[in-house]
C-alpha cells in the first residue's frame, strides 16, 4: 500500500529526517518495513536545507522529502509545492502527525465547546 506521511521537521530541537528521531521518524520505517512504499514529507518553517532521499527499509520503500519554505514569496507557494509532492505519489491513504495536526486537519473534527 502506499502510504504517505506528514509532519513536521524539526520535534524536540531534532531534525526527523537527518537524525532518524523519535515516532515521527519510526511510524513511517515501521511501515515500511512491513512491506509499504512510504513518504515521510517533513515540513520546516526554519531556514533549513531541503532534502529528497531514501532510507533501506526492506521489503517495503521509504522516501523522506523535507521541504522548507525559501526567502521571499516562496511562503505563500509552499502549501501548493506539499500538494504537488503528495498528489505525484498518489497514496492510497495519509497521515498526519505531531503538532501540525489540527492546522493541517482543520479545526472543524475538533468538537466545538464554545456554544453554551
Amino acid at each position: 500500500m502506499r502510504i504517505a506521511f506528514l509532519c513536521k521537521r524539526h520535534y524536540m530541537r531534532k531534525d526527523v529526517i537527518v537524525d532518524r528521531y523519535a515516532r515521527l521518524y519510526e511510524q513511517p520505517h515501521q511501515l515500511a518495513l512491513r512491506g509499504h512504499d512510504v513518504l515521510g514529507l517533513c515540513l520546516s518553517y526554519r531556514g533549513t536545507d531541503e532534502r529528497d532521499e531514501s532510507h533501506p527499509a526492506l521489503p517495503g520503500k521509504l522516501r523522506w522529502i523535507g521541504l522548507a519554505p525559501k526567502l521571499g514569496l516562496d511562503i505563500f507557494t509552499y502549501p501548493w509545492r506539499a500538494e504537488v509532492v503528495l498528489r505525484a505519489f498518489a497514496p492510497a491513504t495519509a497521515g498526519i502527525v505531531a503538532g501540525c495536526t489540527r492546522g493541517l486537519a482543520g479545526s472543524s473534527s475538533m468538537p466545538n465547546t464554545s456554544e453554551s
